[in-house]
């Protein structure tokens, strides 16, 4: 009797571990920050270099010719990685062009250049 409930016990506990995993795998694919939802590996890269102080920074991604949403995506990612890590905060004060509106987005060669500051 005690065996059958040990051997049951093991295998119940085999059979959530599987279960666990697999959610464990859902759950990082929908984090907005974990790296399935990276646009990593479909050629967009992000390079930032800190400016001044640690607050401020300024993101190249290439190439200039992807999808413009990728290059964004690509920019608010290692924006708000640069940010936590160095601040403690998400939160990003980007530069404006004043024409439009929008996020600037000058173009350097091969390369969409934003500038930012991480907000406290």
């Amino acid at each position: 009797m005690t065996r059958t409930l040990v051997i049951a016990s093991l295998l119940a506990g085999l059979t959530l571990g599987a279960g666990c995993a697999r959610l464990g795998d859902s759950v990082a694919r929908l984090n907005p920050f974990g790296p399935d939802t990276k646009t990593q590996g479909r050629g967009v890269e992000a390079k930032l270099t800190t400016l001044g102080d640690k607050r401020n920074f300024r993101i190249r991604v290439t190439p200039v010719l992807a999808d413009i949403r990728e290059i964004r995506a690509e920019a608010r990612y290692a924006a708000t990685q640069h940010c936590i890590g160095r601040i403690g905060s998400s939160e990003v004060d980007w530069v404006i062009d004043p024409a439009t509106g929008e996020i600037a987005e000058p173009i350097e060669g091969n390369a969409m250049v934003f500038r930012g500051r991480c907000r406290s």
